[in-house]
């Protein structure tokens, strides 16, 4: 199960850094959506993002997928969200932050506080938050950083 959320994470190819599966930095809207063409209740095309739903099997969750883009119409990050299925709603919030630290080690920026991790992985800055509450949600981050982050 953790497996799979780890199967996801960034590799490092030439040129743009992959931030996910196929999707790299600076790749252009139609890049994207020629990878990932709409489908109804799997893919959706929207003005600056694309969903991708069911992306991976996390213990007993599929989280969704969302490729973001730049105002110049460029991929600037992939987040990956948890999704809620079933009652009790169940997010895998534990398998996916245990995943992580097993991926990548200690984060190299962590605020116990709001549950907030930071990596940096060659070219990828890899955020994850947890948000705590009735939902109990999540998300991870994959970005190229910038010069603030270096």
């Amino acid at each position: 199960m953790i497996t799979l959320l780890l199967s996801l994470a960034p590799v490092a190819l030439s040129g743009s850094p992959t931030l996910w599966r196929d999707i790299r930095s600076g790749m252009t809207y139609t890049e994207v959506q020629a990878l990932y063409p709409a489908e109804k209740g799997k893919v959706h095309h929207r003005k600056t993002w694309i969903a991708i739903e069911g992306v991976a099997q996390v213990a007993s969750c599929r989280p969704e997928a969302q490729v973001y883009f730049d105002k110049a119409g460029r991929v600037r990050s992939v987040r990956l969200a948890s999704k809620q299925r079933g009652f009790p709603a169940t997010t895998c919030v534990d398998d996916v932050e245990a995943g992580l630290l097993a991926k990548y080690g200690e984060p190299i920026a962590r605020n116990v506080g709001d549950d907030t991790f930071v990596w940096r992985n060659a070219e990828i800055l890899v955020r994850y938050k947890r948000y705590w509450g009735a939902d109990d949600s999540w998300r991870v981050i994959y970005e190229t950083p910038s010069k603030s982050d270096l």
